[in-house]
């Protein structure tokens, strides 16, 4: 049963109980569809007016309390992949586990603002000792605007008295014909570090993103994804330091239960990080941001 819990001449914005431990907030605009998961403060979905769907949902992702939901806009901090920091002999007795527990976390809605042009809503996530690997007293608020164009901001402050470290990413999973008809020209300019390999490699066309694929582009201009079956192209802005590029493939997709069977075959994700570890000072903050805009497809690309 959903509630609304907005509407004014331009939108309507309801809530609804997806399972026992996850929250929805659905945004009917006459801009765009949209929708939110509280837990982990989660974009699901962004579909501007006229144009199909931004992002890739799993059919078979979880939606319960200690399982990431597998699409949309994953949060992964305070670290991004394994946390290089944990000691040695922790690793078995508490496990850092992946992306750090942004993604896992309830998350509240702090207040919407709705315009003709956008809907604008405030999801906070404020804690403290979350995390043996990280004590810090700390505040998350994330800033989504949905209308023709998708933006979002994650700003993270440090409320304690002691410096902190964090790496990061926006964690998006692209909407895809196929891998095999989608490429991101303007990485193909940029030297990466293959996590497949292990090593670092020059520069290379990108004739498709089909997986098994896991680079970290030292990249921090604006990239498109061009989709040339769908004729669709993406462009995605951030002020990250680095883009990320995955698919896991056929083969590694088969033995993740939460990637529904060819699933993989429909996305790509492209993703605003900092892999690297980053100073966040005591009392300070930070952001990380992307800007997504649907736009034609040129002639040069057809």
């Amino acid at each position: 049963m959903s509630e609304i819990i907005f509407k004014n001449q331009w939108a309507t914005i309801t809530k609804f109980q997806r399972t026992e431990d996850v929250e929805i907030i659905s945004i009917n605009h006459k801009q765009c569809q949209a929708s939110i998961s509280l837990y982990g403060g989660q974009v699901l979905s962004f579909v501007p007016n006229g144009q199909r769907e931004v992002f890739w949902l799993s059919e078979t992702s979880h939606f319960s309390k200690g399982k990431a939901i597998r699409g949309g806009i994953p949060l992964c901090w305070p670290w991004f992949g394994a946390n290089d920091k944990q000691p040695f002999q922790e690793v078995d007795s508490q496990p850092a586990g992946n992306h750090g527990f942004a993604r896992q976390a309830d998350w509240q809605l702090e207040d919407i603002n709705v315009t003709q042009e956008q809907v604008i809503l405030h999801l906070v996530f404020a804690s403290e000792n979350q995390h043996y690997l990280w004590p810090n007293a700390f505040k998350l608020k994330q800033t989504l605007c949905f209308g023709q164009h998708f933006e979002q901001v994650l700003n993270m402050q440090n409320l304690s008295n002691e410096d902190a470290e964090y790496t990061g990413a926006l964690h998006s999973y692209f909407n895809v014909s196929s891998p095999l008809y989608t490429s991101i020209n303007a990485l193909e300019q940029a030297d990466y570090f293959d996590k497949l390999s292990g090593k670092n490699k020059s520069k290379q066309p990108i004739a498709h993103c089909v997986g098994p694929i896991d680079r970290v582009y030292e990249y921090t201009k604006a990239v498109s994804l061009i989709d040339s079956k769908w004729q669709r192209t993406l462009a995605i802005e951030s002020n990250g330091h680095q883009w990320v590029l995955w698919n896991p493939g056929q083969d590694v997709a088969r033995t993740m239960a939460d990637i529904h069977p060819k699933g993989e075959q429909r996305f790509v994700c492209v993703e605003a990080a900092d892999t690297k570890w980053q100073i966040l000072p005591a009392g300070k903050s930070a952001e990380l941001r992307q800007k997504i805009m649907v736009k034609p497809f040129s002639d040069e690309q057809k």
